[in-house]
């Protein structure tokens, strides 16, 4: 893998309205998921921040959706009709990040041509040419080393550097954005068609611990195993802890209409029986994203049972709030949790076809499957840390995580990419 050096720099440009003098500030176009609040736009909405500070930031929405617009993207947005223009007699010429799947990749002459992209797993879509759209970049940046291995594997020879979502480690939560907010709790399994609303205040007065889960219905989340392993974990003792999911019922073809009775149903598949303990709290609406980050502060810990991360938002953002996570440490996530991390879940590679999974993935797919009492063995070592253990683990955690992807350290790695295209530029022009 190819990489360009670190270099510190402390350069910042104040931003200019369109229309300046081109010569004044660089045009940076970015192509991508500008204003969802997926993983995929949240990380669009932070890198651009960042990189307004040194360029006049452009967007394209690749696949606008009005149902999943809550994410802000404060710059101008543009048609890809529109880019030439920025194109055509332009010194020095404008970049052009797509930060998306590499079927959307186009390759604009005349620019700098950057391809990005979070992938889950080893194998590659050959029927959507992805290998042939990752080959035609410039340069590539890859948000975790398990991406940029996938990039070699398409056959990408160009220069590859590590530029991943940037996370403020301090983020500014306001606990009381969950005032007000409710989940359906089941607290035992019984045939009543509705369990029912509870205020999360109330949750929180319980006396047992909080974990979090909060995520989509894809597949690759993981979500069957994280229902049986609870089951076996709340099934084996008299408990107050409480799973808390918050999930998207998105990005799976098997989405019921109803989200309780599909939660039911899970439930049911993952072993629950009638009148034994569920305690399980469940959002399933859509909140704002201060919302959504407070409900990291109300818990105690996250959980994560996915099989396979292009980065690992969960996890990334559930120690930016001060909490530990349960997580296997692969794909993704080997860059967000270090080896001795005390938490980590054991797993296997398998090659296995997930059922709902969207189309993209090929059928070789290989995934990390959390092990057998993995996940109950993980949960049960949180409850049995003390305050100190978990502080120490929660303080060195976060250290890992700062040197990966804090925001200074994203402006180092940016910084670096930069100079070293500048040097690029320049010796073309001698």
């Amino acid at each position: 893998m190819t990489n360009v050096p670190h270099l510190e720099s402390e350069s910042r440009t104040i931003r200019l309205p369109l229309g300046r003098d081109p010569d004044q500030l660089r045009i940076f176009v970015i192509r991508g998921d500008l204003r969802s609040i997926t993983g995929y736009g949240r990380a669009t909405q932070a890198l651009a921040r960042l990189l307004s500070e040194r360029f006049e930031v452009i967007g394209v929405d690749l696949h606008p959706n009005p149902a999943d617009a809550g994410g802000h993207f404060p710059y101008p947005i543009i048609q890809d009709s529109e880019i030439p223009k920025y194109i055509v007699g332009a010194k020095p010429p404008p970049i052009i990040l797509t930060y998306s799947t590499p079927d959307t990749y186009i390759y604009y002459p005349g620019a700098i041509n950057i391809g990005s992209l979070y992938w889950e797993t080893e194998a590659i879509p050959f029927k959507a040419s992805w290998n042939e759209f990752v080959q035609c970049m410039d340069y590539f940046w890859a948000p975790t080393t398990f991406v940029a291995e996938f990039v070699r594997r398409c056959g990408y020879t160009g220069p590859i550097s590590i530029i991943t979502w940037p996370h403020d480690l301090q983020p500014i939560t306001n606990s009381e954005e969950i005032s007000g907010l409710e989940a359906d709790f089941v607290a035992t399994m019984t045939t009543a068609p509705n369990p029912p609303k509870v205020p999360l205040s109330k949750l929180r007065n319980r006396s047992g611990h909080i974990f979090l889960a909060i995520q989509s219905l894809a597949p690759r989340k993981g979500l069957p195993i994280l229902l049986s392993e609870w089951r076996d974990y709340v099934g084996s003792r008299s408990t107050e802890d409480l799973l808390l999911l918050k999930l998207r019922f998105i990005h799976s073809s098997r989405i019921r209409e109803s989200p309780i009775a599909q939660l039911k149903e899970m439930l049911q598949d993952a072993g629950f029986r009638h009148g034994e303990s569920v305690s399980i709290a469940i959002i399933s609406e859509d909140l704002s994203d201060n919302a959504t980050q407070a409900l990291y502060v109300l818990a105690d810990v996250c959980i994560s049972a996915s099989y396979g991360e292009g980065f690992g938002g969960s996890v990334a953002e559930g120690l930016c709030h001060n909490r530990l996570v349960i997580a296997p440490r692969h794909t993704g996530m080997s860059d967000l949790l270090s080896p001795d991390y005390p938490l980590t879940v054991q797993h296997m590679s398998r090659h296995v076809a997930l059922r709902g999974l969207t189309g993209i993935y090929p059928y070789s797919s290989q995934w990390r499957l959390p092990r057998r009492g993995g996940l109950r063995s993980a949960i049960e070592a949180f409850s049995a840390m003390s305050h100190d253990d978990r502080r120490m683990a929660l303080s060195s955690a976060r250290s890992y995580l700062s040197t990966f992807c804090s925001e200074g350290s994203v402006r180092t790695s940016l910084s670096a990419f930069f100079e070293a295209l500048n040097v690029a530029e320049a010796c073309e022009c001698a």
